[in-house]
């Protein structure tokens, strides 16, 4: 009696990062023409957009030790985490498709004084 495989989920979503290669594991699906491989296939190819948008979603900024401490002072002294916050920045963006005028403005008068 054969031996049962023991098998484990792996994650290939780091594999169909790109059109190309979504495109490509489909067309070879669609060319086996048979519909458990396509379907299998497009349940890889939005698991792993689906992952990708997710690892898109993490917001990387560069701020200094010092920075990052006053940012986490003013969001506690408001009461909101450092996600709501930003969460209500993008929000703010767009719904208004645009930024919020006093950051524009502190940014141009910010640019005006390094010339």
């Amino acid at each position: 009696m054969a031996e049962k495989l023991k098998l484990t989920p792996v994650d290939v979503s780091y594999l169909l990062e790109s059109e190309e290669e979504r495109q490509s594991l489909m067309q070879d699906a669609l060319a086996s023409g048979d519909q458990a491989i396509i379907a299998r296939a497009q349940m890889m190819i939005d698991e792993a957009m689906a992952k990708q948008m997710d690892d898109d979603s993490g917001l990387v900024c560069f701020v200094s030790d010092e920075e990052k401490q006053v940012v986490m002072d003013v969001c506690e002294k408001a009461g909101v985490t450092l996600s709501e916050a930003v969460e209500m920045l993008l929000q703010y963006i767009v719904e208004h498709k645009a930024i919020l005028p006093f950051l524009l403005e502190a940014q141009k008068q910010k640019s005006a004084g390094q010339r």
